[in-house]
């Protein structure tokens, strides 16, 4: 119950700071994604897809860059 909750608190939090920086006339990923779904799944497949491989490799590239710093 204690994960639901912090997931929940989190993703309302991440909304709500996106709004707060570009304003309500610009679509977030979350809400294009929901949008594109009922469209093109496969389009939204690749989509996440591509979003997971841009977020590991800029992670990768961190831990890469932060392990140097630190030697």
């Amino acid at each position: 119950m204690a994960s639901l909750f912090l997931s929940f608190s989190f993703l309302l939090g991440e909304f709500v700071f996106a709004n707060i920086l570009v304003g309500t006339r610009f679509e977030t990923l979350q809400i294009y994604l929901y949008n594109m779904r009922q469209t093109s799944g496969h389009f939204t497949s690749a989509l996440v897809m591509t979003y997971f491989l841009f977020i590991f490799l800029l992670t990768w590239l961190a831990s890469r860059f932060s392990r140097g710093a630190q030697s």
